[in-house]
């Protein structure tokens, strides 16, 4: 049997006993054949996090079904969830400051067909690489941040993240702390990696944006998108 297509359930919610019990249960009275699966306990922010890819073909419907029947079990732990399809591709919006080391090797990845993504959109605190991103076909977003505007900013940056339609966001040398409302708006949806050339990672900071990412259920591997790379929080 083919494990090519699969459907990825991700999750958070407080944590408690019985999620995984109840979950792994679901998938197995529909005949799901799990090909990988994760979870962990954050108990600085007391929530759990899980991830299960399902081999599509063994499921008896689709991603649709899925959904309405997984609703339930959602319903009764308070989890925020999301189910989606390795057929399609991620869309991807790319957060950026000033160093390109990170973000030159997104691109090239992307353009060597390297990665399962579309890249939506780049928003950059600054000017530089709008020239460079346009060149590549890709829209370009300048979202400035300074001590006096950042709700406003990052209220920005959760509007062109839906307008994008976008799946992820990705901080590629991001020199900025996330608000909390913008992490916990977008659980297991913000990718902070690490490449082979350095960390691409957030600045240390009072408020802890590490602790910010982590109560998001930021603690996903970038392999995902086909980079190889990890997740540095």
């Amino acid at each position: 049997m083919p494990h090519d297509h699969r459907y990825t359930l991700t999750l958070s919610c407080l944590d408690r006993i019985g999620i995984v019990a109840a979950v792994s249960t679901f998938v197995a009275n529909h005949r799901g054949w799990i090909t990988e699966a994760s979870h962990h306990a954050d108990a600085e922010a007391q929530r759990f996090f899980m991830r299960q890819d399902i081999l599509a073909d063994s499921l008896p419907f689709g991603i649709e079904t899925l959904r309405e029947k997984f609703a339930p079990i959602a319903e009764q732990f308070g989890m925020d969830w999301r189910i989606s399809d390795s057929a399609r591709k991620k869309r991807v919006v790319i957060l950026v400051s000033k160093q390109e080391h990170c973000l030159y090797d997104l691109l090239a990845r992307w353009q060597a067909d390297e990665m399962n993504m579309e890249i939506a959109c780049v928003i950059s605190n600054h000017e530089t690489f709008r020239s460079f991103v346009e060149w590549h076909g890709i829209v370009f977003h300048h979202v400035p941040v300074t001590p006096n505007n950042k709700e406003h900013a990052y209220t920005k940056v959760e509007e062109l993240f839906q307008q994008a339609d976008g799946d992820v966001m990705v901080l590629a040398r991001y020199m900025q702390i996330l608000s909390q409302d913008l992490c916990e708006s977008h659980p297991g949806q913000i990718l902070n990696p690490r490449w082979p050339n350095g960390a691409c990672r957030l600045p240390a900071a009072r408020g802890s944006g590490g602790a910010r990412l982590r109560a998001a259920g930021a603690r996903t591997s970038a392999r995902r998108l086909g980079g190889g790379a990890t997740l540095n929080v």
